[in-house]
């Protein structure tokens, strides 16, 4: 499972952090 979440890109897991590019997640 942790491979198919790794394989998947950042930014569907995080949508905040495209609109938040003060995000330290980024």
């Amino acid at each position: 499972m942790q491979f198919i979440i790794s394989k998947r890109p950042i930014i569907q897991k995080f949508p905040n952090a495209t609109r938040n590019p003060s995000n330290p997640l980024v």
